[in-house]
């Protein structure tokens, strides 16, 4: 029998952790809440770090807890990393909700607003198609590609980090980035924990890699 993965969901206290713990536990993983780097356990598989909250005040919370040096180091020990919605967002650069507020700079690129028009409505909530771009291990089992979406932000990645981009979402007239995958870094900008058995094939896909 295959031994149970232990995953620590990183508490960037604003996240709503629980459905992401059930759809951990629906397929048999041990789960680990932590609030601080003091916190972190030995022999974790896998990272996930959640996303609901603004951008400024996930960032500030995850610094005073010493939460972005976890996150560095499971990134620099090529644990396999997922980042949801606000997540994804905070391992770019910079971003511009409330003001000005530096990433975790993993990648290059900027948080932007999406700008309302007659046929985009600000915040974005709802399902949403993506459309793959490259090999994902953990997307390419999805066979219904619509996710849950709620955001007023998008991911604008610099020129020489396109490759990263592994989905991408239309609004409008707006094509934006949906997901990435570098290495062992898998992130998104829908909730999976929110979509349903499609959403589900994605935690399940992941916790396959461990």
């Amino acid at each position: 029998m295959k031994k149970k993965p232990n995953i620590a969901i990183i508490d960037t206290g604003t996240s709503n952790l629980r459905s992401v713990k059930y759809a951990l536990e629906e397929f048999n993983a041990n789960v680990y809440q932590i609030s601080s780097y003091k916190d972190f356990p030995k022999n974790i598989n896998a990272i996930i770090v959640p996303g609901i909250g603004s951008f400024p005040i996930v960032m500030s919370k995850i610094k005073e807890k010493g939460l972005d040096k976890v996150i560095f180091d499971e990134i620099s020990k090529n644990t396999p990393s997922m980042f949801i919605c606000v997540g994804m967002q905070i391992l770019f650069s910079k971003s511009y909700e409330l003001g000005i507020t530096r990433g975790l700079n993993i990648f290059n690129g900027e948080v932007k607003k999406i700008e309302t028009d007659p046929k985009k409505i600000v915040p974005v909530i709802g399902w949403n198609k993506i459309s793959n771009k490259n090999n994902c291990p953990i997307l390419k089992k999805n066979f219904d590609n619509r996710f849950y979406f709620t955001h007023s932000y998008f991911v604008n990645t610099d020129e020489n980090e396109k490759n990263i981009i592994s989905s991408t979402a239309q609004y409008g007239n707006l094509e934006y980035c949906a997901s990435i995958t570098y290495k062992n870094i898998f992130a998104f900008q829908f909730h999976p924990e929110k979509s349903g058995e499609e959403g589900l094939k994605i935690y399940k896909n992941f916790l396959n890699l461990l």
